[in-house]
């Protein structure tokens, strides 16, 4: 998750060749529906999840406490 964010990104660029990687846009997986999440992972079933997602905006994040 988070494959388009700053670290994500980087890490995407680094693996990218070396493994099949699965990188899903926020349309494709809401992290923060849990039954979505889990229907993507029992369809994808990876070997290893790196969870890169996060909300990043400041005054966001701090209007919005519950999904911080």
């Amino acid at each position: 998750t988070g494959g388009s964010g700053f670290l994500g990104s980087r890490l995407a660029y680094y693996f990218r060749g070396r493994y099949d990687l699965l990188l899903p846009t926020h349309a494709e997986l809401n992290v923060s529906h849990e039954e979505t999440v889990r229907a993507y992972l029992e369809e994808h079933r990876p070997e290893i999840v790196i969870h890169c997602a996060a909300l990043s905006n400041t005054w966001y994040c701090e209007q919005h406490p519950e999904e911080s």
